[in-house]
């Protein structure tokens, strides 16, 4: 992550304090080596003695004929002094263009400086009239000859500042003993110089723009000697599951000679600090270790900062994950292949860092894993080379069971160059002659080419499979290919947000071998498929409709899904939290149940579909190392894969608008065993029940849901695994719930363990219909459909009431109560069996148009005579055919005294309507008033008002009733009168 790897850099505000504190006089007393001391040397440009035009020490590293040759640093570009504008005192230098490149640099032998030590460089910048070159702060070692040492070399981030002085940064890092010098360069440099150069074939069609005015001012340059520290977790992936304890280990190297402090901070993934402690360290390298006491199981980030002489000198940061100790689960088939499901994309991973996904992948449980097929980086004569060096790592995974992608996502930047071509573009390489491309493949291919079948063709972020037809390209990587691995399968990347495709073979196509038969049929065996941030649900519904599509169209094409996940430095580590646990249950949801088999490499039997998250990790860069550290989408999945592994969603349970909550449970085989895909059997027993929920966008007042236990409470986890123990004698209860449990949700989801499946099953399976009745006072008739999901018959009786507390109802209006008849509805179902019951409802004269809630209370005799269940339904009560808006407004003045009410009516019938509008008010008289004929689709306003009406009815409705002269059609709906007191 950006953050993380700027993390020294912003913790090298160390020279800009300290220069602050020598000026004020604060700065160390204790008198060491110029090399020695923290603030190593500062060049503040404040030299009234110096008659040249350059500062002491400085001179123009420009071009000189006949002497040190540098192309583009015309002899005309001269940095000065410059008087008219400071970053501090009255000096700075001025490094001006008049066409070519500007630099000023500090002589060598002037900074001497610890072999393998670190040092920060910062400067203040600000730019005049540039508009192509850019301002840079450059650095260097230099050995004991005063000659660069290769490799050394640091170029700060481009400068513009027009609009005032930037401090820009960069860190040294001391990696070669025979450092002994620092040198600087203050730099302003045409495009040519810092862009990256194009292709020739396309650069000869690039007209170059450069600047031919304009300057950079420089000031308060300060070079400080930074401690070599180290940050890390003792468990090498950053993954601790329990009993282990997340622990952090410390160290410093500091030739500086202050005590240095180190401050700990964790943070969970709001942001949140949980726990702190401060650190004495021992400047010679002895590690501090700290277990931190943490609130529970959950993703963090460990901040350390270590302050010398009381000034921060240097910020690091760890990522961790604590889990739970993994379930222990009796043996089944289907949870072992569902296990097979989830993966990790990281075809694009550094080869720097490579070594370091076994440790990860083993703890996150994943048994899929998609990895660089060779190192781009490396000459075609050095693929075997680098295969030797990543081999341990493809040993690694295999032993552990991870079934593994090979990717070719990157050409060779040389290569890609010289053919002219975008280097993501894997299919348009593949097109090219194999000669210049399988040089890099085939030493993989030889040593792999039996054990690892499965390849994919480029990025699986990447569109250029939605730019081109890719059955050029997969043709010439299968003839490559298909020469050292026997049936390989070939993925191809897409999106959600595109049909998928059906890729055969062109007609005739050549086999791998001259002479070979020609192959026929599908292509493409497997598709990556990222499902784009921002999908509703739904989509993942589509998505699995099409994708079986194609199965049944003779395509067995497996089918992994990789959501798309907010990224961390703009919306924070809990909207990717959210995001990863919501996806993977909706996924689970539509594509739970696969439509068809796959063998994995061990014989086990796994679903077509899969899903994968790409790149679960951040890259920390700290004195040239690099480290993975785990996100914590990789947390949140391996949580979701022990929780939803064995189960399917088996129903939709009732819950308050903006609720989800899906029920899932295990097929026990008490039919006659699972079918393979884990759907179950009729009859089968139902075992390990849970219901996942969250709130999408319901009120926090209204967000949770009432789930049946099977025993005496549920066990509530979440996305983490943190699990609380809920009972029915801590039920928020409603009359009559029972044994119902109410359960409240946030936005992440929570798994609620120990559910009854079969009630929960029972309940969601209540409809009432219609869910319209019209606002006439008259008898209408309901249906309740229920289902028998138990595998007995079962009896028992309903009764429909209104909801306590709940309707269209409002402050001062009452309307007469519903009756339902029958009152008690009695019934008798069979196992699966799906019966309607008839009940006839009358609505009190004067009811509120709007949504009414409605309570469905079932004694059921199954199993055992369970207690009462209530279930909570809605119907909506209006007209069809006619539109009442009403609105309440205070006159003559915003504040009164009289109340006006403005009903807009719209007639939405095929003929003319006679009506009346009628309002009413506590302790006002009642006012009515006449529509005549009015027409189809036109709407009229009706205006009253209700003298000195403000004060009195300040606060409290209106009834606003619109009626039918010639039917019992009455229309009402409250409108609120403004409380201004």
């Amino acid at each position: 992550m950006a953050a993380i790897a700027a993390g020294v850099l912003a913790a090298a505000g160390l020279a800009e304090t300290l220069t602050a504190q020598t000026a004020q006089g604060q700065g160390p007393t204790v008198v060491r080596p110029q090399s020695a001391r923290r603030l190593v040397r500062l060049f503040d440009f404040e030299e009234p003695n110096n008659p040249y035009q350059v500062p002491d020490h400085w001179y123009h590293a420009q071009d000189e004929p006949g002497g040190v040759r540098r192309p583009g640093f015309p002899q005309d570009n001269e940095a000065v002094f410059d008087f008219t504008t400071a970053s501090s005192g009255k000096a700075s230098v001025r490094l001006p263009t008049h066409g070519g490149s500007t630099s000023l640099r500090l002589k060598a032998g002037e900074i001497p400086i610890f072999p393998n030590a670190d040092y920060t460089i910062s400067a203040k910048v600000r730019t005049v009239d540039l508009e192509y070159a850019r301002g840079f702060l450059t650095a260097r070692f230099l050995d004991q000859r005063l000659m660069p040492i290769p490799g050394s070399e640091v170029r700060s981030e481009p400068v513009l500042a027009p609009g005032g002085w930037q401090t820009v940064r960069i860190v040294v890092t001391g990696a070669s003993p025979e450092a002994a010098w620092l040198q600087i360069d203050l730099e302003v440099l045409q495009p040519k110089l810092f862009e990256p150069k194009p292709p020739d074939a396309i650069a000869m069609f690039i007209v170059p723009h450069e600047d031919v005015a304009g300057a950079a001012y420089f000031d308060d340059v300060a070079v400080a000697l930074v401690p070599r520290t180290r940050f890390w977790a003792e468990q090498p992936s950053g993954m601790f599951i329990a009993p282990e304890r997340p622990t952090l280990e410390m160290v410093a190297r500091d030739q500086g000679g202050e005590d240095l402090h180190a401050r700990v901070r964790v943070l969970d993934m709001d942001d949140r600090v949980v726990a702190s402690e401060s650190f004495k360290l021992d400047p010679s390298a002895r590690a501090t270790m700290w277990t931190p006491n943490l609130p529970g199981f959950g993703w963090y980030r460990a901040v350390m900062e270590i302050d010398a002489a009381d000034v921060s000198v240097t910020r690091q940061e760890v990522w961790i994950c604590s889990m739970p100790e993994r379930a222990k689960l009796a043996g089944s088939a289907i949870r072992a292949a569902d296990l097979f499901r989830f993966g990790i994309i990281a075809e694009s991973t550094p080869e720097d860092v490579l070594s370091q996904m076994p440790a990860i992948a083993e703890r996150a449980r994943t048994k899929f894993i998609v990895i660089p097929a060779f190192d781009a980086s490396v000459p075609a004569e050095g693929a075997r080379a680098a295969l030797a060096a990543r081999g341990s790592t493809i040993e690694k995974l295999l032993t552990q069971g991870q079934q593994i992608t090979l990717a070719l996502d990157n050409a060779p930047p040389a290569l890609a160059e010289s053919l002219v071509l975008d280097s993501t573009d894997a299919l348009g390489l593949c097109e090219q002659d194999p000669k210049l491309w399988s040089p890099w493949l085939e030493p993989t291919l030889d040593v792999y080419g039996q054990r690892v079948v499965r390849y994919q063709l480029g990025n699986v972020f990447d569109t250029h499979a939605l730019r081109r037809n890719p059955t050029a390209g997969l043709e010439g990587f299968e003839r490559v290919v298909s020469r050292l691995v026997p049936g390989p399968r070939f993925a191809l990347p897409w999106r959600a947000d595109h049909p998928l495709p059906f890729v055969v073979r062109s007609t005739g196509s050549g086999g791998a071998k001259p002479g070979a038969p020609a192959r026929s049929g599908a292509l493409v065996r497997d598709l990556a498929v990222v499902f784009p941030l921002g999908f509703a649900p739904s989509a993942m519904v589509e998505l699995g409709a099409a994708w079986r599509e194609q199965i049944g169209a003779g395509n067995p094409m497996e089918l992994t899904v990789v959501p798309e996940l907010p990224d961390m430095e703009r919306y924070g580590a809990r909207a990717r939290v959210v995001e990863a646990a919501r996806r993977t249950v909706e996924f689970w949801n539509a594509l739970g149940s696969g439509s068809g088999l796959s063998e994995t490499p061990d014989g086990a039997r796994t679903p077509l579909a899969r899903i994968a998250v790409g790149a679960p990790w951040s890259i920390a860069e700290h004195a040239g190392e690099r480290t993975l550290l785990p996100g914590p989408a990789l947390a949140v999945m391996t949580q979701m894969a022990e929780r939803l592994a064995g189960r399917r969603v088996i129903a939709t349970v009732p819950a308050p608008a903006g609720v989800r909550a899906l029920l899932l449970a295990e097929h026990a085989g008490g039919g006659g065993g699972q079918t393979d895909d884990g759907s179950g059997r009729p009859g089968d027993a139902l075992v390990r029940a849970c219901v996942i929920a969250w709130n999408e966008s319901a009120e926090p007042a209204r967000a949770w849901v009432d789930v049946y236990p099977a025993r005496d409470g549920v066990d509530v986890a979440d996305v983490f695994g943190n699990t609380s123990r809920v009972s029915p004698a801590a039920n928020i209860s409603t009359p009559g719930a029972g044994v119902q449990v109410r359960v409240p949700l946030t936005d992440a989801p929570v798994v609620i363990e120990g559910v009854d499946p079969y009630l929960a099953q029972f309940t969601s399976s209540f409809r009432l219909t219609p869910h319209f009745i019209p606002a006439i006072a008259s008898d209408h008739e309901v249906r309740i459909s229920m289902t028998n999901p138990w595998p007995i018959r079962i009896t028992g009786r309903l009764q429909l009431e209104e909801a306590a507390g709940g309707g269209a109802g409002a402050q001062g209006i009452r309307s007469a109560p519903w009756t339902f008849s029958p009152n008690i509805v009695e019934f008798a179902v069979a196992p699966g069996q799906t019966v309607l019951l008839p009940i006839t409802v009358s609505l009190g004269p004067g009811q509120l148009a709007g949504a009414k809630d409605l309570a469905i209370v079932t004694r059921v005799l199954a199993d055992k005579q369970y207690q009462a269940i209530r279930s909570n339904a809605s119907v909506e009560v209006g007209l069809p055919d006619l539109e009442l808006v009403p609105e309440v407004q205070l006159g003559p003045t915003p504040t009164g005294p009289d109340v006006i009410v403005v009903a807009a009516v719209t007639n939405r019938d095929s003929r003319p309507r006679s009506l009346r509008v009628e309002i009413t008010a506590k302790d006002t008289p009642s006012q009515q008033l006449p529509i005549s004929s009015l027409a189809p689709s036109e709407t009229i306003f009706k205006r009253f008002v209700i003298r000195d009406g403000a004060k009195l009815l300040a606060g409290k409705h209106i009834r606003v009733t619109l009626g039918d002269d010639e039917t019992a059609a009455r229309l009402s709906k409250a409108a609120l009168v403004p409380d201004l007191r």
